[in-house]
């Protein structure tokens, strides 16, 4: 019969193993939505580009937006996340955000929202 300790040290090496399998899956999740997505919001004004930069950053993820048919100077968001194919993007400094999921093409479709409105915004990866 072997002692305790080494079933211990078995057990608690298998369950390494095991966290360390789950963490792949998370970090490819995220690395899905890293690069350039672009879109074009259909505002009643008229087309507007809209670009997220979205990158990798102390194990969480950063957007930096552009807007480059208003301006070609970057549009800081506070905070971006990425769980279950859904894409949460927040821009208090417009008092706005995107919010959509992954569709079948690999392209996110969701919904940009601004002062209490909002409009349709799908996006498409274009590098990265």
């Amino acid at each position: 019969m072997r002692p305790l300790i080494h079933h211990v040290r078995r057990l608690g090496a298998l369950l390494a193993l095991a966290l360390l399998g789950s963490v792949p899956g998370a970090l490819s999740a995220q690395s899905e939505v890293v690069g350039r997505w672009e879109g074009v919001l259909e505002t009643p004004q008229g087309n507007l580009t809209v670009v997220f930069e979205i990158s990798e950053a102390d194990g969480g993820l950063t957007t930096t937006m552009y807007s480059p048919d208003q301006s070609p100077n970057p549009i800081p968001t506070e905070s971006t996340t990425f769980e279950n194919g859904t894409l949460v993007v927040d821009v208090p400094v417009v008092q706005g955000g995107y919010e959509g999921t992954v569709n079948d093409d690999g392209g996110i479709d969701g919904t940009w929202s601004q002062g209490g409105g909002s409009l349709p915004l799908s996006i498409t990866k274009v590098e990265g």
